[in-house]
C-alpha cells in the first residue's frame, strides 16, 4: 500500500559516506562535460536564482508543492547544480540545504536525454550505494525531471521521492514534465522581466540625459541670442545715425546710402532671427501668414553676398506663394543655398532653384553637381551633428539641416535629398500649397 502524503517537514537528512558506485550510463568526454559545466554556470548565473530574494520564489515554491500532490509522494525539491554543490532551493517534506554534488542523486542523470523514474532506487547499480538511499534518507522511489533552458542547458532537476517503493502512471509522469517545463518558463519569464526593467531604466536615464541636453541647447541658444542682441542694437543705431547723416548730405554717394540701407535690411531680419531664437526653434512657425518665396529667397541672397561668391546661380522665378513664417522660410532657404554653395563642385559650381506644383503641393528643388550624398546617408545627414560620407575637409556642424526640416515639419512639409542627374546632390523641400 503506498504510503499516505506527508506535510511535515524535517530538516535534510545527512547523508553517510559511502564509495562511489559504477555508472552504467555513458558519461560526456571530458572536454565536452566542462562545456556543460560552463554552461550551466553562465545560465543559473544569468537566473540569479540561488538568491533568497528572488522574484520567482513562491512561485516555484508552488510548483514544487504541485509535483509532490501530483505524485502522492513525500517529499519533493527543485535541484539546481552547481560544479561542487547541489542547491534544494525549494523542498516539500523536508528542510532543503547546499549539499555536496558528489553525493547527489541528480547529478548522476542530469544530463540525460529523459527523465529517470526508478520504483526503488536499490535495484539501479547507479543509486544502489548512493548515501540518499543508505542514509537517513532512506530513498526508494525516486524520480528526477531534468530543467532544462531553452539552449538545451539542463541546469537541475524537478525531483520527488518517497521512502517507499511505488511507481508513477503515464498521467503523472506527463504531469511532471509539465511542471519542470513551467520551473523554466517561471525562471525565463523572470530574467526576461529583469532584463525589461534594466533596459527601461537605460532609456529613462537616455531620456533624462537628452531632456538635460536640449535644455542646455535651449539655455545655450537664449543666452546668445540674449548676447547678439546688444552688439545688434548698437549697429542698428550706428547704422540708423548714418542713414540720417548720408540722407541729410544731398552730396553724398548715393552707392553710399544703398549699402547703409542694405545693412540695415540685413539688422532688421537678424533682429527678427535673434527674436525667434529667444522664443525658442520651436515657435518658428506659430505665427503663419501669406509668404512670398521669391521674397524671401531675394533677402536671403542680399543677407549671403559674398558667400556665394563664385557660384552661378540660377533661379527659375517666379517662386510660388506659401502659408508660413518669412523668418523660417529664410532660415531654410539660406541654409540651404549655403550648404549648396558650398559643396559646389569647383569644375560646376552652378546652383539653381526652382519649384513645380504637384496637386497641392510645392516643391521647391535647390540643385548643386558637387560630390552628392549616397543613398544610406541622406536620412542621417539631416539628424543633428550628422554630415555625408565624402565631405573632406569642408567645415560644417550638421546643425543647419536639422533646424531646415524642423522648421518644414512645423509648416506641415517635408525635407528630402535626392540625387543631381549627373551628380551632386537635390534637396527637395515639400511645402503645402495655398488653398484656391
Amino acid at each position: 500500500m503506498e504510503r499516505e502524503q506527508t506535510r511535515t517537514r524535517t530538516r535534510a537528512p545527512h547523508p553517510r559516506a559511502a564509495p562511489a558506485a559504477p555508472l552504467p550510463t555513458p558519461r560526456p568526454a571530458p572536454g565536452d562535460l566542462e562545456d556543460l559545466e560552463a554552461l550551466r554556470a553562465a545560465a543559473l548565473a544569468a537566473y540569479g536564482v540561488l538568491g533568497e530574494e528572488h522574484a520567482s520564489r513562491a512561485d516555484l515554491r508552488a510548483l514544487v508543492s504541485l509535483a509532490a500532490a501530483a505524485c502522492g509522494v513525500s517529499m519533493a525539491t527543485l535541484n539546481l547544480l552547481t560544479e561542487d554543490a547541489q542547491h534544494q532551493v525549494e523542498s516539500v517534506g523536508f528542510e532543503g540545504a547546499v549539499t555536496p554534488r558528489s553525493s547527489s542523486m541528480c547529478a548522476v542523470v542530469v544530463d540525460e536525454p529523459e527523465p529517470v523514474v526508478l520504483p526503488d532506487a536499490r535495484l539501479d547499480p547507479r543509486f544502489a550505494d548512493n548515501p540518499w538511499v543508505t542514509g537517513d534518507a532512506g530513498v526508494r522511489f525516486y524520480a528526477t525531471f531534468q530543467l532544462r533552458t531553452p539552449a538545451d542547458v539542463a541546469i537541475g532537476s524537478l525531483c520527488v521521492f518517497d521512502p517507499e517503493p511505488r511507481a508513477l502512471d503515464a498521467a503523472q509522469q506527463a504531469r511532471l514534465r509539465t511542471l519542470a517545463a513551467q520551473v523554466v518558463d517561471v525562471l525565463e519569464l523572470e530574467l526576461k522581466a529583469r532584463r525589461l526593467r534594466a533596459d527601461v531604466a537605460e532609456l529613462e536615464a537616455t531620456q533624462r540625459r537628452l531632456t538635460q541636453t536640449n535644455a542646455r541647447l535651449a539655455s545655450f541658444a537664449s543666452t546668445v541670442a540674449h548676447d547678439l542682441r546688444n552688439p545688434l542694437t548698437t549697429v542698428e543705431l550706428a547704422l540708423g545715425f548714418a542713414g540720417d547723416s548720408l540722407a541729410a548730405a544731398p552730396e553724398s554717394p548715393a552707392r553710399a546710402r544703398q549699402m547703409v540701407e542694405r545693412a540695415q535690411r540685413g539688422c532688421r531680419r537678424m533682429s527678427q532671427t535673434v527674436d525667434r531664437m529667444l522664443s525658442g526653434v520651436d515657435d518658428l512657425a506659430t505665427d503663419l501668414e501669406t509668404v512670398s518665396l521669391d521674397r524671401v529667397l531675394d533677402e536671403v541672397l542680399e543677407d549671403l553676398g559674398r558667400a556665394l561668391v563664385g557660384v552661378h546661380l540660377d533661379v527659375a522665378a517666379p517662386l510660388p506663394w506659401v502659408q508660413g513664417d518669412a523668418t523660417g522660410l529664410r532660415l531654410v532657404l539660406q541654409n540651404l543655398l549655403v550648404n549648396a554653395a558650398k559643396y559646389a563642385a569647383l569644375d560646376d559650381p552652378r546652383v539653381s532653384v526652382g519649384a513645380t506644383r504637384h496637386g497641392g503641393w510645392w516643391e521647391v528643388r535647390v540643385v548643386d553637381h558637387g560630390p552628392g550624398i549616397p543613398a544610406a546617408d541622406r536620412e542621417r545627414v539631416l539628424a543633428h551633428r550628422e554630415r555625408g560620407a565624402g565631405v573632406g575637409t569642408t567645415v560644417g556642424s550638421g546643425i543647419g539641416l536639422a533646424t531646415c526640416r524642423q522648421v518644414v515639419h512645423q509648416h506641415g512639409g517635408s525635407l528630402a535629398v535626392e540625387d543631381t542627374p549627373g551628380g551632386g546632390a537635390t534637396f527637395v523641400l515639400r511645402l503645402p500649397a495655398l488653398a484656391t
